[in-house]
């Protein structure tokens, strides 16, 4: 199996080890007075690993999307989805890698759509795919090819569609407005299957423009649903915008994540522009936005790879520091269930530190220490809705 880059191997074994700063003196929610790591909130509901075979073989899925029934997934690459059941066995692969309908090229996001279904953004096709739960094709959508007549163009990844009519794109370019970062469209049916075109609805978000300037432009890769708005991931600072496509107004400006190491644009005044690694060591340790985990009540957001802060629906911060993850690599959050995939080995690493047994016989095990394991977790009783 392809073996992780050392860098990014040194980064989440620091994620693993790491301690957040004592309870004793974090200001905060009583909630997580006495939280030390991630592994506090949430306990263990399931471990299994994913098979392996011909048609699937890979350390660490690139993309991941759980549904009622399985898993939606590509190889490490990005280029093929395929389907596992939910106890790890692969099915079959939905997606191959080409140029034509229901093929792709570079997947580098996914979600749950309108209609349970699941969409994929394909970074090289500037294309979203569409497909049922049990992995059957339904549709692709050419973005830019219906954007081309507003002069704008989408960049990838991240996005949603809550709705048939309503689609969020989280990074687009106008030639017209160059501030412009997130938007929502509305939806222009021809078929229940092919979009007729699209039209912009309004405005979300801006892009800071003097930053980018200096550093150059990234995607924000970090798109979640929590009620009805959509939390954007920074790709810059340790901030994020809660997206409201249904408000007519002015665009949301950022809020920035209030903890001591926190990622603001002062850091990036020490650094040259093209000093390349100091930044890739900025947005890892402080922290750009790295993912979001979305329950009824309560909500994570990643900050670098370090761990969590924790917030509320409303997007009233409850901690001032991290939560440091101890385990790696969180995938998706889906009914409560958090999903994480991880090499073979950091499950026994798990078990001696965490003193519970997780391994369990499984005909898809193949005692290879880089194969990918599934870590299903759930939020302890004391943090559930009431």
């Amino acid at each position: 199996m392809m073996k992780t880059a050392p860098t990014i191997a040194l980064l989440l074994l620091l994620c693993c080890s790491c301690q957040t700063e004592p309870a004793s003196t974090r200001k905060g929610s009583q909630l997580f007075s006495d939280v030390t790591s991630f592994i506090d909130i949430l306990e263990f509901e399931d471990v299994f690993p994913l098979e392996q075979n011909d048609h699937a073989m890979f350390e660490a899925p690139n993309t991941v999307v759980m549904t009622h029934s399985g898993f939606l997934m590509t190889n490490d690459r990005g280029t093929k989805i395929l389907r596992y059941h939910r106890d790890g066995g692969f099915d079959r692969t939905v997606a191959p890698n080409g140029s034509g309908p229901g093929e792709v090229q570079r997947i580098a996001f996914g979600t749950r759509i309108f209609d349970n279904r699941v969409a994929f953004w394909d970074l090289y096709k500037g294309a979203i795919l569409v497909f049922e739960p049990d992995g059957t094709f339904v549709f692709d959508l050419n973005i830019n090819a219906k954007l081309n007549p507003h002069q704008m163009n989408a960049t990838g990844a991240s996005f949603a569609w809550p709705e048939p009519d309503t689609l969020i794109l989280g990074n687009v370019t106008s030639q017209k407005q160059p501030d412009i970062q997130a938007v929502a469209l509305k939806v222009d049916w021809d078929t229940p299957k092919r979009v007729r075109g699209v039209a912009l609805d309004r405005v979300l978000s801006l892009k800071d423009t003097n930053h980018e300037a200096i550093f150059g432009s990234k995607i924000n890769t970090t798109l979640t649903q929590v009620g009805d708005h959509f939390w954007l991931g920074s790709a810059h600072f340790s901030s994020f915008a809660r997206l409201n496509p249904y408000e007519k107004g002015k665009p949301t400006p950022y809020q920035a994540i209030k903890f001591p190491q926190a990622l603001t644009p002062k850091d990036y005044e020490a650094i040259e522009p093209t000093d390349h690694k100091a930044r890739f060591t900025l947005i890892n340790s402080k922290g750009t936005i790295f993912n979001i985990m979305a329950f009824d009540h309560l909500v994570f957001v990643q900050v670098g790879v370090m761990g969590f802060v924790p917030f509320d629906t409303s997007g009233r911060q409850l901690e001032n520091q991290r939560i440091i993850c101890r385990i790696s690599r969180l995938v998706d959050t889906y009914q409560g269930l958090v999903m994480f995939v991880t090499p073979r080995k950091n499950i026994g690493n798990l078990e001696r530190l965490f003193k519970v047994n997780l391994f369990e016989d499984s005909p898809h095990d193949l005692g290879d220490d880089d194969q990918p394991y599934v870590v299903l977790m759930r939020l302890r009783k004391k943090f559930q809705a009431p």
